[in-house]
């Protein structure tokens, strides 16, 4: 789970950039809810990350809890281990991908009139769904993943009881 905490932080790296820019570069033009919004995926990333990395012994003994040792060399085994890395990044980077996607949708704009000038505040739901979407594919892949993939394991794998092709001394 070190690896997918590292992965999920290291995926916000465009964004952190984004983030500073917009942050550091005076008249980037963006109001201060904006520039608040521009930080929140990556500070969710950030924590999901360290979240990972922290609990990976418990996160390790609730997925294999049927394994006898700490290292297993078991095929199937190796391969449900990298499902669920992949399952537990797909989850980890959707959700602040999702949080980014649902803040797009927030436009603040300016306007000039005869009565006057100023900024405003509004909601553009076709943004927000457009860029939602891919995120939300991620998440329910990510979890279908966690969740079938000793099955998947199973599946991609092969029968028990079936020699392996691959295996010479079979």
């Amino acid at each position: 789970m070190v690896v997918a905490g590292i992965m999920v932080m290291a995926s916000m790296f465009s964004t952190l950039q984004m983030a500073l820019v917009l942050s550091v570069v005076p008249g980037s033009g963006l109001d201060s809810l904006s520039q608040v919004l521009t930080w929140i995926p990556v500070v969710t990333a950030v924590a999901i990350g360290l979240w990972l990395i922290r609990k990976r012994h418990a996160l390790a003994a609730r997925w294999f809890h049927d394994s006898e040792s700490a290292i297993d060399s078991d095929p199937r085994t190796l391969l449900r281990l990298g499902l669920l890395v992949v399952g537990v990044v797909l989850v980890a980077r959707g959700i602040p991908a999702l949080i980014a996607g649902v803040t797009s949708g927030i436009v603040t704009g300016w306007y000039g009139n005869d009565n006057g000038t100023g900024t405003y505040t509004a909601w553009m739901w076709s943004r927000a769904l457009t860029h939602s979407a891919g995120p939300v594919a991620e998440l329910v892949v990510g979890a279908l993943v966690l969740a079938y993939a000793a099955r998947l394991a199973d599946r991609l794998w092969g029968p028990r009881g079936r020699p392996d092709p691959d295996d010479a001394s079979a």
